[in-house]
């Protein structure tokens, strides 16, 4: 009876994403979608406040700014720049109501630190610019407040369960989406008009409803997370787990961006390792997959002139290779306290340009770390590592204390944050607002489920 209901659940799941696919595919209104979006969300969370959490999950990919021609409309806004803030004030005063203590530590306080720094660095480098100030709102205040519900929401298999069907509904929307682009050439989503380097359309690459390939590759890292999760947790069926893996290669492979590939590589190399027993059988696996990804990868590279061209062209590995050693020259000339939030793109232009002297890029240097690190110096990038550290590798308990289920999350989780790191030594990850607020939300749920057998390990004893 239950395998029945979870299947009636998944075509419903499946016709409501066929649904919103011939929504954009019609160019009816986004703002008045959005508008019943979260008016839907806001009911349902007054049965299930983490349903605040899931909703956002569930419609922020077809809502983010670049998903639409439209920047300024309803649904790039309120569901980013202003849903968050929302949902955040609601969970808090829930728990002021309930008398509930949040989860706080000093993870919170070095990374509130690292913001008020960034704001401080903006201030006095940009003179307050509003577009500097704007960017520190999206790229660390926003992310921030999604890490504090993640840390704080009661994660239990009904949590992983909503998120898992959520996932297999933006499955079946980048199938469709994807093959609406690989056919055409064009998106339903158009990214900003603005960005001039997005080049989904040509070569066959695909975005979804993302606005570029990486932002859609390391968001589909996370959908295979999350259902993998249920399947583990034996919430979907294997059919659906193993339905869902195909078409996740095809997707991953269809982006033609190598960081994209090696990320999900390494990220299920991770997951084969650290949810596997036997260690023979764990090896014997990871060889297996490590040849198979080589032929595959081989295979795509040989057929499709198009990845041979994005292979060979100016983007290669040698282009980045430059770009990180001018960054490097950038940040040696002002290493403690950065040039200012902000000011990359100001001052760059003295480091990063090719042999006849033409600049060759704006606004990063396409490595997360290193752009933080020209822009806010050793002093702004010491407390964004430490926030990191302190919620990977909290103290009072270790991984192998924890129950096998919490550990399987945590794997999982671990893994889309490797696939991440991977992308942000090759990309500047934080202009990518949905695949960066994953950064945050990951480590929300690590800290959340560490906290919470902490507590439970303390009061056994």
């Amino acid at each position: 009876m239950q395998s029945y209901r979870t299947h009636i659940i998944i075509l419903v799941i499946t016709l409501l994403s066929t649904g919103l696919y011939f929504y954009r595919l019609l160019d009816l209104n986004m703002d008045v979608l959005a508008a019943v979006c979260m008016a839907c969300v806001s009911v349902a969370a007054m049965k299930d406040i983490r349903l605040l959490f899931v909703g956002w999950f569930l419609f922020a990919p077809y809502f983010v700014p670049l998903a639409s021609a439209d920047s300024a409309n309803i649904a790039s806004n309120v569901s980013h720049n202003y849903f968050i803030p929302v949902m955040t004030a609601v969970m808090l005063l829930y728990y002021f109501k309930k008398g509930k203590q949040l989860i706080w530590g000093k993870e919170d306080v070095v990374i509130l630190i690292f913001i008020g720094y960034a704001v401080a660095s903006s201030l006095v480098a940009t003179e307050g610019r509003y577009d500097d100030l704007r960017n520190i709102y999206i790229i660390y205040l926003l992310p921030y407040c999604l890490y504090l519900i993640a840390k704080n929401i009661d994660i239990d298999s009904n949590v992983f369960k909503m998120l898992a069907f959520a996932s297999l509904f933006h499955l079946v929307q980048a199938v469709l989406l994807s093959v609406y682009e690989f056919q055409s050439g064009t998106t339903l989503y158009q990214p900003d008009p603005k960005v001039d380097w997005v080049d989904v359309g040509s070569m066959r690459r695909i975005s979804g409803s993302l606005g570029t390939p990486i932002v859609l590759g390391v968001f589909l890292q996370v959908l295979f997370g999350f259902i993998y999760l249920a399947y583990r947790y034996g919430l979907v069926s294997k059919l659906v787990f193993r339905s869902s893996i195909p078409f996740l290669i095809l997707l991953n492979l269809l982006t033609f961006t190598r960081s994209v590939w090696l990320g999900a590589i390494v990220m299920f190399i991770y997951l084969m390792y650290k949810t596997s027993e036997d260690v023979g059988a764990k090896l014997m696996r990871v060889a297996g997959f490590v040849a198979l990804s080589v032929v595959i990868v081989g295979v795509v590279v040989a057929v499709s002139p198009d990845v041979q061209k994005r292979i060979s062209g100016e983007e290669n590995a040698n282009f980045r290779i430059v770009m990180a050693q001018a960054s490097l020259n950038m940040i040696a000339d002002s290493p403690i306290v950065g040039w200012g939030m902000g000011t990359f793109d100001d001052f760059s232009d003295r480091y990063l340009f090719d042999a006849r002297g033409v600049y060759i890029v704006k606004d990063t240097s396409h490595v997360t770390v290193l752009t933080i690190l020209a822009e806010l110096g050793i002093l702004g990038t010491i407390p964004f590592l430490l926030f990191m550290y302190f919620n990977i590798r909290p103290k009072g308990i270790r991984f192998k204390e924890l129950p096998a289920e919490d550990r399987l999350i945590v794997a999982v989780i671990v893994g889309t944050l490797i696939s991440f790191g991977v992308n942000a030594f090759l990309i500047d990850m934080r202009f990518y607002s949905l695949a960066y607020s994953w950064l945050f939300v990951s480590l929300g749920f690590i800290c959340n489920i560490y906290h919470e057998n902490r507590q439970l390990k303390e009061q056994q004893v």
